[in-house]
């Protein structure tokens, strides 16, 4: 198709919707108008069925309710555009423009096709990777199921939006709003949702692991079965219930001790990897083997916890009490101890067992390789045996600790209080 002919469709289209004698509904279905310029057309009502528009310049013109079923639209400029009601089923907007563009009320939803004969039958689904959708409008949008993986909708309006089940893997939404939106079931794994709002939206089951919820706004929104492991839920302005928060994590305990009870037969073992657990109150829970690599507990209160055999390494634990805890066997390589009141705490060797519960007659040493613990309270501490190398103890309350055969190479304890202590020899490195 040439550009003039494209002039004279949208011409005789404009004259159709202002019900002109001489007008003529545009019908561009199965047409490959791939590259050429839309810009301002008005082609309402229009049909564009599975035309190719890839490369098209669509910028500031009005498709609403257009019939685009199964268009493709690759790399198109829809900057502005006002898409809403139109029928996009199985349309493909991949890497296209999409800053300011009008989706209210269009219909993104599986489509159906069938082949000439009538005989096949096919579903298609809309492709909508990599966009730019920055303050797009997609309220009341339906887009069930879609796949938006690391589209970058900055300030979009997402307002009662039906999202249920989409990949939102990844997404930039910062500032987006998300009010009243469904969300149940999405993948929302690593998506930036910072200041979003979020109010009422319904996020029942939602993967939102290691996802950035910082001052983002979740007044009344349902989180039922949500995965917030690894989230960041910090701010002043968010308001995630922590009660609701601590739901999860609860639930993840008592699936964690049933893990204990059965050595490892049903339950499953508590994976909190990366999470956010500050200030919150761990104490006298059994953690025995959990993951928590990376989590930040920094503040928490871990006093009389176990964390036999658990993962914390790289964890923050800065300024949390972790006064009798036992941490018999833990991995605390690289964790960040500093000022944390470690008084009465284990972390002598742990006895490894059989599946059986049964002695094998060996143990597993602590390790706290390069451990930061500067102005620790470690008064009465035990840390018989464990992995001290390079771990820090500078300024550190050791009063009365016992770090009996310990491997303390390259470990710094310059202004320590070690009266009562035993230290080992500390070997000058070669």
């Amino acid at each position: 198709m040439t550009p003039q002919q494209l002039i004279e469709i949208i011409e005789q289209h404009e004259a159709y919707l202002n019900s002109d004698s001489d007008g003529r509904r545009a019908d561009l279905s199965l047409a490959n108008v791939e590259g050429l310029t839309f810009h301002g057309a008005t082609l309402r009502l229009a049909k564009v069925a599975g035309a190719n528009m890839a490369g098209c310049d669509l910028s500031d013109a009005d498709f609403s309710r257009a019939d685009a079923f199964g268009a493709c639209f690759v790399r198109a400029n829809l900057t502005n555009t006002n898409l809403s009601n139109a029928d996009l089923r199985g349309a493909d907007l991949r890497d296209a423009r999409m800053k300011g563009t009008n989706l209210r009320h269009a219909d993104l939803r599986p489509g159906t096709l069938l082949d000439r004969n009538g005989s096949d039958i096919r579903e298609v689904h809309a492709k909508l990777l990599r966009l730019d959708m920055n303050k797009a409008d997609l309220a009341e949008i339906e887009l069930v199921g879609v796949q938006l993986t690391g589209a970058v909708m900055i300030d979009a309006d997402c307002e009662g939006a039906m999202m249920s089940g989409c990949d939102l893997s990844a997404v930039e939404l910062k500032r987006a709003n998300l009010k009243d939106a469904e969300l149940r079931g999405c993948n929302l794994r690593r998506a930036n949702l910072e200041f979003a709002n979020l109010k009422g939206a319904d996020l029942e089951n939602a993967d939102l692991r290691n996802a950035n919820l910082r001052e983002a706004d979740l007044t009344g929104a349902n989180l039922t079965g949500t995965n917030l492991e690894g989230a960041d839920i910090s701010g002043p302005t968010s308001v995630l219930d922590r009660d609701e928060f601590w739901e999860n994590v609860q639930d993840s305990l008592m699936q964690h001790q049933t893990w204990i009870a059965s050595s490892g037969a049903q339950g499953k073992r508590c994976e909190l990897e990366n999470a956010n657990l500050k200030r919150i109150d761990l104490s006298k829970q059994n953690l025995d083997g959990a993951n928590l690599k990376g989590a930040d507990l920094s503040g928490t209160n871990l006093s009389g916890a176990h964390f036999d055999m658990a993962d914390l390494s790289r964890a923050n634990l800065q300024d949390c009490n972790l006064s009798h805890a036992s941490l018999r066997g833990a991995n605390l390589l690289d964790a960040n101890l500093s000022r944390a009141n470690l008084t009465g705490a284990s972390f002598a060797p742990a006895p490894l067992l059989t599946r059986e519960n049964k002695s094998t007659g060996r143990t597993w040493a602590a390790n706290l390789t390069g451990a930061n613990l500067r102005k620790a309270i470690a008064h009465k501490v035990e840390m018989i045996g464990a992995n001290l190398t390079d771990a820090d103890f500078r300024q550190a309350d050791l009063r009365d600790a016992d770090l009996g055969n310990s491997i303390t190479l390259g470990m710094l304890i310059a202004d320590a209080d070690i009266r009562g202590a035993k230290i080992p020899e500390i070997p000058e490195e070669e």
